[in-house]
């Protein structure tokens, strides 16, 4: 557990910097936030659409999954990581 000496300094230290760039702090604009949740809810659709390709057309369905599955999954984690 860090001791009050590093958690002060710590807080100093990020105190400076949103005072130096307001942006620090900010969590992206409501474009970027709606972008990533309009990312995500085609990844996970995509990853739905597979599993439902596995069901239903067997050997030949899981090999056409491929494709929407690696989609899905760039997708999500895009989404997640902020890109």
């Amino acid at each position: 557990m860090p001791d009050d000496d590093e958690s002060r300094a710590f807080a100093r230290i990020v105190s400076q910097l949103r005072r130096d760039d307001p942006r620090f702090a900010e969590h992206g604009s409501p474009a970027r936030r709606r972008r990533a949740r309009i990312m995500l809810l085609i990844g996970v659709v995509l990853c739905a659409v597979a599993v439902l390709l596995i069901a239903v057309g067997g050997p030949e369905g899981a090999v056409i999954a491929l494709a929407p599955w690696l989609v899905g999954l760039i997708l999500v984690i895009r989404s997640r990581a902020g890109n």
